[in-house]
C-alpha cells in the first residue's frame, strides 16, 4: 500500500498534508510507537467487529485503505 505524503506542500502560505511518513519511518522510536498504535487499534477493531467504519479526517487515509483491504467498508468522509 502506498500513501502519498505531501512533504510539506504549501498552499496559500500554509503547509498542507503530512510532511512526515510515520508509517515508513526508519527511526526505531517512531517504529515502536506506530507498532504499538497499530496493534492497539487493530485489536480494538477485531473485538468490536464492525460492519463498517466511518473515519472522519483522522489522517492521510492509511487506515481506510487497510480496512478496505480487510473487507471492512470504510468510506472517506
Amino acid at each position: 500500500m502506498k500513501i502519498k505524503i505531501a512533504g510539506g506542500t504549501v498552499e496559500s502560505g500554509i503547509v498542507v498534508g503530512n510532511a512526515y511518513d510515520k508509517y515508513g519511518s526508519r527511526n526505531p522510536i517512531v517504529r515502536w510507537m506506530m507498532n504499538g498504535f497499530e496493534s492497539a487499534l487493530s485489536d480494538f477493531v477485531t473485538k468490536a467487529s464492525p460492519e463498517t467504519i466511518h473515519e472522519i479526517g483522522c489522517g492521510e487515509g492509511y487506515w481506510v485503505l487497510r480496512w478496505n483491504e480487510l473487507g471492512i467498508p470504510a468510506p472517506r468522509v
